[in-house]
């Protein structure tokens, strides 16, 4: 709107298209230089949500591999001796 005010004053009718021209041109470049900084804003979270996750979780992403089967069983029997350990300790 202040684009088409100033260049209406200016050049009439046809300022009023190119103000509204040149609002549009403004107002996108400033919405996408705005989009990309939330994408990377985005992304650098996600990255770093993913390098917490691999240091807790040692396995490759391929969760059929062998390394994550393994990891996958010792936490199954670490939560069965923990519920053991539990039972034990009520019964008493």
């Amino acid at each position: 709107m202040p684009f088409v005010w100033l260049v209406a004053h200016w050049y009439g009718a046809i300022g009023v298209l190119l103000g509204q021209a040149f609002g549009g041109v403004v107002f996108a470049i400033v919405s996408l230089v705005c989009g990309f900084l939330y994408i990377r804003r985005v992304e650098r979270k996600v990255l770093s949500a993913q390098a917490e996750e691999s240091a807790v979780l040692p396995c490759s992403m391929n969760l059929m591999s062998s390394e994550c089967s393994q990891v996958g069983q010792l936490a199954e029997e670490a939560e069965l001796i923990e519920k053991c350990h539990s039972e034990a300790i009520t019964a008493r």
